[in-house]
């Protein structure tokens, strides 16, 4: 929505050579231009009755024992032009009446017609902008030609006030709520008629950001970018292969490419465009290559539900897997099971026959390589990392040992007992 009599009337308040300049290229520019008028509907309408809300068939204004105040909000958020003119009609329905009755610019579009109150309604100062005066009979049109100047926002609130009592009621968007009026029919609904000079838009759309790399299945990529902003609104996204157009991915921020050949590679941009095909500059730039079947793309199998690899190692985050899954990074899982394969339980650390060192021959053997027995050094382990299954059968190992140890001692300590109390005797 542009408001340039608005602008206009800035300038001739405060007229200077250039301001008249500025004017005479204004009024010169928009002469000659199709003027389009668009007729709105109040998005919201109800009234105040001595501060509480009525949302019905009518729209009432009176000055006396009751106070009854109107609202009303138009939304001219899709007007794209120079207004040039403001018409407001109403129809009075079912309660005619007489005075004059102001209409205010309302401060404050911060209310709806299902929660207007005293505390949110806008508020008024200064002179109205017109007024309806002398005797208002029942279907007869009241109308107000209002001044572009006031726009400043997307939403346009307007109050009515009564000077005196009498009661006038106008038809309202509202629902019928009694019995004594039917809902008033659309023909007699508030009107705001809007004649603007449509503009042109030359505006280019942002460019889309973080196209990021794509995701691959089935030889389909899936592209996910940041969507644009425009002055009027984006309408949608063109896909360029190499500067050549590609596809189009309509208005959503990501698109699934069709199946794409094997071993190419593509160099995918996004371009956006609005209704008047104002493009874009392209996004960042992303690369992308199809694998090959002699790079792993026939190589996986299914038997029903199961998917298995046959033809060497798979390598997660690395290029060169040294074993049949190699990962590079962290494994979030909730249980790995670990088949022994040949290795054997340290159950035998419990056998008879098992040569459990003395504590003393530990001692000298830590003493002497800084590790327990049987257990890789620290250097031992930084080269050649840890064996999962390896480490952990030589832990239970020591855990068994360590049981041995335990149940030794206690049974010296058990003698030593038995020995301090026959000496006590």
């Amino acid at each position: 929505m542009i408001n340039i009599p608005a602008f206009l009337l800035m300038l001739v308040k405060t007229p200077t050579p250039n301001s008249l300049a500025v004017m005479a290229f204004l009024f010169v520019s928009t002469i000659g231009l199709a003027q389009s008028q668009e007729i709105l509907i109040p998005i919201h309408d109800a009234y105040l009755e001595n501060g509480v809300r009525k949302n019905d068939e009518t729209l009432r204004v009176e000055n006396g024992s009751r106070v009854r105040e109107t609202y009303l909000m138009f939304d001219l958020s899709g007007i794209n032009g120079i207004i040039t003119d403001l018409n407001l009609a109403l129809t009075v329905y079912t309660d005619p009446g007489s005075g004059t009755i102001n209409v205010y610019k309302g401060i404050g579009n911060n209310w709806t017609e299902n929660n207007l109150s005293s505390t949110n309604k806008p508020t008024t100062s200064g002179t109205p902008l017109g007024s309806f005066t002398g005797s208002h009979t029942n279907n007869s049109i009241k109308t107000l030609v209002l001044n572009p100047s006031i726009l400043d926002d997307d939403f346009l609130s307007l109050v009515l006030k009564h000077t005196t009592n009498s009661d006038v009621a106008f038809a309202s968007t509202g629902p019928e709520t009694s019995s004594i009026f039917d809902q008033a029919p659309s023909s007699k609904w508030p009107k705001l008629t809007v004649t603007f000079t449509p503009t042109t838009d030359t505006q280019d759309p942002t460019a889309p950001t973080n196209l990021t790399n794509p995701s691959i299945a089935d030889n389909k990529a899936t592209l996910n970018w940041t969507g644009s902003t425009d002055n009027v609104g984006v309408i949608g996204y063109n896909i360029y292969n190499q500067g050549v157009f590609f596809a189009n991915a309509g208005n959503a921020a990501s698109y699934e490419t069709t199946t794409l050949t094997e071993g190419a590679t593509y160099q995918f941009t996004v371009v956006a465009y609005d209704a008047a095909n104002n493009l874009s500059n392209p996004s960042n730039t992303v690369s992308v290559t199809i694998p090959t079947s002699s790079s792993g793309g026939d190589f996986w199998s299914q038997t029903g539900t199961a998917v298995y690899y046959e033809g060497g190692n798979v390598g997660i985050g690395t290029s060169s897997p040294d074993q049949a899954l190699a990962v590079k990074g962290k494994i979030h899982t909730q249980e790995v099971i670990v088949d022994l394969q040949g290795a054997v339980a340290p159950d035998y650390v419990f056998y008879k026959d098992y040569p459990l060192r003395s504590l003393e021959a530990v001692q000298k053997h830590i003493d002497e390589h800084g590790h327990l027995p049987n257990i890789p050094s620290a250097q031992e382990m930084q080269d050649n990392g840890i064996e999962l299954k390896e480490m952990n059968l030589k832990l239970l190992e020591k855990v068994e040992e360590l049981t041995l140890y335990i149940l030794e001692q206690n049974k010296r300590i058990d003698q030593l007992e038995s020995q301090i109390n026959s000496s006590q005797r």
